[in-house]
């Protein structure tokens, strides 16, 4: 089990507990998490953390109550054309 943290910008939060999580980032860095409260995955949450979605940041701790991931918005580099 993990319990997973979202904070607001700003203030405020919303927290999970879930047995399994995914996160994916599109192309212009905001984190898609995926998380499920069942071991079969049937129940699938998805919460967004970037700079225009509703949460900042997310932190994922384990049982222990350590922090063992911190999700963000993924820093892009633009690609730059020597043509």
């Amino acid at each position: 089990m993990f319990t997973i943290r979202y904070n607001q910008h700003g203030s405020g939060y919303k927290a999970y507990s879930v047995t399994t999580y995914e996160v994916s980032h599109a192309e212009d860095g905001e984190a898609r998490v995926s998380m499920s409260r069942k071991l079969n995955g049937q129940d699938e949450y998805v919460e967004y953390v970037g700079d225009r979605a509703p949460y900042a940041v997310a932190y994922i701790t384990n049982l222990e109550g350590k922090t063992i991931d911190v999700v963000r918005q993924a820093e892009i580099t633009p690609v730059q054309d020597d043509g």
